[in-house]
C-alpha cells in the first residue's frame, strides 16, 4: 500500500506561494520516504516539484520506458521508478529500494495528492501565475492516464 502527501511551507501570515518550499512524504508498506526534516534541508519548491513529478511520471508510464529519476525543485531530494516487472515499481530513495508497487495503486495515490494539495488552496495562492497553472495542466493531463 502507498500513501503519499505533498505539504507546503507557509509564510507566518498563513499566506502561500507558488514558489514556496514544501515536502513530499511517500509511505510503502509501513516504511516512510520523506523529505521532511532531513540535514541539510530537502525541502523543494513544491508546486514546480508535484508538476515535474506528475509529467515525468507520465511520461515514463505511457512511453514504457525503464526508468524515471526525480529531483525536488531546489533539493536534492530523489526519487527513482524503475520497472520490475508488467505492472509492477522498484521506488529507489537514499540506495533503499521499495519493490513491488502496484502501477495502477502508484497513478492513482500520485494524482489524488496532487489533487488533495492542490484542491486546499482554492485559488487562493499569491502570486498565482506559471507555477500554479503548470501544476494545474499536469493534474489535467496525469488524468489521461488513469
Amino acid at each position: 500500500m502507498i500513501k503519499i502527501n505533498f505539504t507546503v511551507e507557509a509564510d507566518v501570515d498563513g499566506s502561500v506561494h507558488e514558489f514556496d518550499m514544501g515536502d513530499m512524504v511517500i509511505n510503502i508498506d509501513g516504511a516512510e520516504v520523506s523529505s521532511k526534516g532531513q540535514v541539510p534541508s530537502q525541502s523543494m519548491m513544491i508546486f514546480i516539484a508535484i508538476t515535474d513529478l506528475l509529467d515525468g511520471l507520465r511520461s515514463f508510464l505511457i512511453r514504457k520506458k525503464n526508468g524515471f529519476e526525480f529531483i525536488g525543485s531546489d533539493s536534492s531530494f530523489r526519487l527513482r521508478f524503475t520497472r520490475v516487472k508488467k505492472g509492477r515499481i522498484r521506488l529507489t530513495h537514499a540506495n533503499i529500494n521499495y519493490d513491488g508497487i502496484d502501477e495502477t495503486e502508484l497513478k492513482n495515490e500520485v494524482l489524488k495528492a496532487a489533487e488533495d494539495f492542490f484542491g486546499q488552496f482554492d485559488g487562493n495562492v499569491q502570486g498565482r501565475g506559471a507555477a500554479t497553472g503548470d501544476l494545474s495542466s499536469a493534474i489535467r493531463d496525469f488524468k489521461s492516464i488513469i
